[in-house]
């Protein structure tokens, strides 16, 4: 850590920087540069209209937790990939809901795969419904790699696992 964090002092993270952690500023420097530049999502209303499909899944959803500004941004991004099957990676499972949600949301033969650390979520795992849970860290490359392995490669990842920058930046760097 401490190499990594005089790596990152040299490349002009301060304390004062957004990337804080060392660790998290040596990894975001191994990006290729298109992935360092700073990208910004805006939905043009806090409050998703009635006509957004996702939010009213959501809505039906028990144990679904979104902020709701998110909805306008996920459904015109995943809108192109709702036609066919897809690999549904969600890093951060919590109460399951989402689950659930992303599996009406998609294709049927889509496969919703989760991943969290807190071994009570295993109980969401619902082969039967192609929606299936492993627990481990998302930091853990093993443990990554064994999901990668078991289900193949993902059409889209959603992280919402620990929220940690060096966290977050391991696993989108595997």
């Amino acid at each position: 850590r401490k190499m990594l964090a005089g790596w990152a002092r040299a490349l002009g993270f301060s304390s004062g920087s957004r990337l804080r952690d060392p660790l998290a500023a040596a990894e975001h420097m191994l990006l290729a540069e298109s992935l360092r530049q700073r990208c910004t999502w805006e939905a043009a209303d806090s409050t998703p209209p009635a006509e957004n499909e996702l939010y009213q899944i959501f809505r039906r959803s028990r144990g679904a937790s979104k902020w709701r500004q998110y909805f306008d941004v996920y459904a015109q991004t995943f809108a192109p990939f709702r036609d066919g099957p897809v690999n549904f990676l969600e890093i951060g499972v919590n109460k399951g809901g989402s689950l659930s949600m992303w599996r009406e949301y998609f294709h049927p033969d889509s496969r919703i795969i989760g991943i969290d650390n807190a071994p009570e979520c295993a109980a969401y795992d619902d082969p039967l419904k192609r929606v299936f849970v492993r627990i481990g860290e998302q930091q853990d490359e093993a443990f990554l790699r064994s999901v990668i392995d078991e289900f193949g490669s993902f059409d889209i990842v959603l992280d919402d696992g620990s929220h940690m920058a060096s966290h977050t930046l391991r696993s989108f760097n595997l």
